[in-house]
């Protein structure tokens, strides 16, 4: 007796758990297929044969009569990555300055054959510095994609430079050093194309994104003070060529780098609005002869 009733006892639980599984997947057919698996794998739960969200499920209960779903089984989230990315930044410099000397003291050191003089210049300078970034993306989850940032800081304003010259026989040292105020005027362009070789729903790709052409303009101003020290050291062969070393370096304040304002959003990328400017320093090293006719 005792035997006949665990019995029916297990087969009403294997009965309850049955129903409760049948009513499980027919009432939530959107959430419970490969959405919340928790492996973050596209897979055919439903063996199907389907690898997508477009395909319709039908199923036939006698609770819910017949019925069609969307398939959900294969959507989950997909990261952003590629199988290859080439990045590439580089930065070009340009500027020029027209300043008047005004010479402060000249003569000879007691004691050496050796000319000097100190000379202060005034004026005004244009100093460029364009900076460049962009990313090639290709394979993976966005397939074949690129971003180019480009941000030319067009620096304009009053230098001083406080210069001193020595020479000894053939040997010529020059020193400087300047503090230029600069008005920054920074022109920011961004070109991007996003999966230009994707296909909406296509496998192991996202469901509705496809490819997305961007282009985007900003422009911001502010002021941005640089000091630049300047040696050369030279060695007279004639009086027409000589040998030169040259060393430079620059220190600039509120610039603007391209690989820093760059807003990783899709689909349409776009500017940073929190990005803030930057500090830059800049050493130079130049040898070469010198010609002159």
């Amino acid at each position: 007796m005792k035997r006949l009733r665990y019995k029916t006892i297990r087969g009403a639980i294997a009965s309850l758990t049955a129903t409760i599984a049948v009513t499980w997947l027919i009432g939530c057919p959107s959430c419970c297929f490969g959405i919340l698996d928790g492996d973050g794998i596209a897979d055919d739960i439903d063996r199907d044969g389907h690898f997508g969200p477009d395909i319709q499920v039908s199923f036939q209960s006698s609770n819910a009569g017949l019925g069609s779903v969307p398939d959900f089984d294969d959507l989950v989230i997909l990261p952003v990555s590629f199988q290859s990315i080439e990045q590439e930044h580089h930065t070009l410099i340009n500027g020029t300055e027209l300043m008047q000397p005004h010479l402060l003291t000249e003569g000879r050191i007691a004691g050496n054959d050796e000319n000097s003089h100190y000379e202060i210049l005034t004026g005004i300078r244009y100093y460029q510095l364009d900076d460049n970034f962009r990313v090639d993306g290709n394979g993976g989850v966005l397939g074949e994609s690129f971003w180019y940032t480009r941000v030319v800081n067009n620096l304009v304003g009053p230098q001083i430079t406080l210069n001193y010259k020595t020479s000894l026989k053939q040997l010529l040292f020059d020193f400087s050093g300047c503090l230029f105020l600069g008005y920054n005027l920074q022109d920011m362009t961004q070109r991007s194309a996003m999966g230009e070789d994707l296909i909406p729903g296509q496998h192991n790709h996202p469901l509705y994104f496809g490819p997305t052409i961007t282009n985007h303009e900003k422009i911001e101003e502010d002021f941005a003070p640089l000091l630049e020290l300047r040696a050369t050291a030279s060695y007279q062969f004639t009086d027409r060529i000589a040998l030169k070393l040259t060393y430079t370096g620059t220190f600039v304040d509120n610039i603007r780098r391209a690989s820093e304002q760059v807003r990783y959003q899709l689909p349409d990328m776009g500017f940073r609005e929190e990005a803030s400017t930057q500090r830059a320093t800049i050493n130079n090293l130049f040898a070469g002869f010198e010609a002159v006719y």
